[in-house]
């Protein structure tokens, strides 16, 4: 604004700007997004914040001269070589607010198929079922206790091995 920026014209390109912020942080953000960056030729904006995500979203959706395009980042990794490439971003991410409905989604695609070789997600997928059984637990027992507490009270009518393999 000092030196008369050409916002019309202007690419701005933002690198996860939520990067390890408290959600007080992520709404100023946000704030700051909407109301001096709107006006802007092209805005990229980068997050792995899921909340950030869904604000950004509302704001194409509603504050935003045009709508926006979103994209999936996906790191490929083969015998040779790790990559990544650039996806229209999944419906489901698109449609829904909760990281819970993505979750379920990758875990139901990943169980249909008889062919289970993915490797790519047979990495991810014990990180992705933690963070579902987390989301599903949180929703199930809504009393303020630890993780640890709740997936003991959800588990309490299964075996001991079976427990040890789960927790």
């Amino acid at each position: 604004e000092e030196t008369n920026f050409d916002f019309n014209n202007a690419l701005i390109f933002i690198d996860d700007p939520v990067s390890s912020l408290d959600s007080n942080h992520i709404f100023k953000v946000y704030a700051f997004i909407n109301e001096k960056l709107k006006d802007c030729g092209q805005l990229f904006i980068t997050t792995h914040n899921f909340d950030f995500f869904n604000l950004l979203k509302d704001l194409i959706k509603y504050d935003f001269k045009t709508k926006g395009n979103f994209y999936l980042v996906k790191k490929i990794i083969s015998q040779t070589a790790e990559c990544s490439c650039i996806e229209n971003l999944p419906n489901v991410l698109l449609k829904y607010k909760s990281e819970y409905n993505y979750l379920f989604s990758i875990l139901k695609s990943f169980n249909t198929p008889s062919d289970k070789s993915n490797f790519g997600l047979l990495y991810l997928l014990p990180n992705i079922l933690r963070r579902f059984f987390e989301a599903y637990l949180f929703m199930k027992y809504p009393d303020g206790k630890k993780f640890d507490s709740k997936a003991k009270t959800f588990l309490k009518d299964t075996n001991i091995s079976n427990k040890q393999n789960i927790l």
